[in-house]
């Protein structure tokens, strides 16, 4: 399933979130895991990274709903041109501390959970365990990338590995290959594509930003991807991690 609406301001938030939210299901995790798109690239863009507004939002709406246990999650060690960035900067640079206002929200450093070891190809993938005991929703933006054509719900995953030696093998062998790969160890019950703005041109962070209202959703990773990638303009055929995650038997493509 794959579904996509425009919005006209954030003022709508809170209703899509209900309609793109199914509570029973959630209600039978002992917790929901969100892991958003950050970056630690300055200056913060919005068409590069979630959004702390859209963010609350969405937990808001998920308090409404009975969650008292919701874990965001992210990896620190980003570096973007010699710089790193530790977890605590980034919450900083992204206003996500400013959740901790609420008692049901916890912002957990991925870096430091305990982790399963998947092998793909020559490469090991280190998943953090806790993305199997909840309901995990994978959070991204709307945005080209210069490398890898988009930048959506599959490759947003690569936040989840805090081996940083995972994420410079994948540069190095085959990245749209394992960004494909990563996704059969790591299964989000919902993708959310935020769209509100998104980015244009040689993104991921030198692209322009656009506003569009798009969210699109979906609890299919392939499909979700292959939808937005339409509706950006561009041929869901012709992303190499798309057609290899089709391949692999992750998830459907568009009919």
């Amino acid at each position: 399933m794959a579904s996509a609406i425009k919005i006209n301001n954030e003022d709508g938030l809170r209703a899509i979130f209900r309609k793109i939210l199914d509570r029973e299901k959630i209600a039978r995790w002992p917790c929901v895991f969100i892991k958003p798109n950050l970056g630690g690239r300055m200056p913060i863009i919005a068409g590069e990274n979630n959004d702390y507004i859209f963010v609350k939002r969405l937990c808001d709406v998920l308090e409404d709903y009975g969650c008292n246990n919701i874990i965001i999650g992210h990896t620190s060690l980003l570096s973007f041109g010699g710089e790193v960035y530790s977890f605590e900067k980034l919450l900083e640079l992204s206003q996500f501390s400013k959740l901790l206002s609420s008692k049901c929200i916890t912002l957990l450093n991925l870096d430091d959970t305990k982790k399963f070891k998947k092998d793909f190809g020559d490469i090991k993938f280190e998943i953090p365990e806790m993305l199997y005991d909840c309901y995990y929703i994978n959070l991204c933006k709307l945005k080209t990338h210069m490398e890898t054509g988009v930048s959506l719900s599959l490759k947003n995953q690569m936040g989840l590995l805090a081996n940083r030696k995972n994420k410079m093998d994948m540069h190095r062998l085959d990245l749209d290959y394992y960004i494909a790969g990563l996704a059969k160890f790591a299964r989000p019950h919902l993708n959310i594509i935020d769209g509100t703005i998104a980015m244009e041109g040689n993104g991921p962070h030198h692209g322009k930003t656009k506003k569009t209202g798009l969210i699109v959703w979906g609890d299919d990773i392939v499909k979700t991807d292959s939808l937005a990638t339409e509706l950006m303009g561009l041929n869901h055929r012709n992303i190499l991690h798309i057609k290899h995650a089709i391949s692999l038997g992750i998830g459907e493509s568009l009919s």
